[in-house]
């Protein structure tokens, strides 16, 4: 019966707007190359950056130059409407999921639930689920 339900509620998840929603967004960005390249560059420098830091022996102006190409970078991503989109989207179905999460934790384990500001279980309470 658990694996049964378990099954109903991911396929109740797929089907929801959130993660449809999510799956369009990433798939558009996915297809530009202009908003992957970008991403792609952005996180290559910040992980250059995280070496130099790591490595204890980097040159001061290596890492000034570096600093400012990561925040145009940064600028630009945040600026792109498919980045934001795809933010936007990820957000949205985190949120559901979480929700979900801390409905099975208040069944599971109704006192943790509650202490830590999750679903009481009194859906009265609540709007959230609906």
């Amino acid at each position: 019966m658990v694996t049964e339900k378990a099954m109903e509620l991911g396929q109740a998840i797929v089907e929801s707007a959130e993660f449809k929603e999510y799956e369009e967004a990433k798939k558009n960005f996915e297809q530009n190359e202009e908003a992957v390249a970008l991403l792609g560059e952005y996180t290559h420098k910040e992980e250059r950056m995280r070496q130099l830091v790591s490595s204890g022996s980097f040159d001061s102006e290596e890492m000034k130059t570096l600093s400012a190409e990561i925040e145009l970078l940064r600028q630009a991503a945040v600026a792109h409407p498919l980045i934001i989109e795809l933010n936007r989207a990820q957000a949205a179905f985190s949120g559901v999921m979480a929700m979900v999460n801390n409905i099975i934790t208040a069944y599971i384990n109704p006192e943790a639930a509650t202490a830590t500001g999750g679903c009481s279980g009194d859906c009265a309470s609540c709007a959230g689920c609906r």
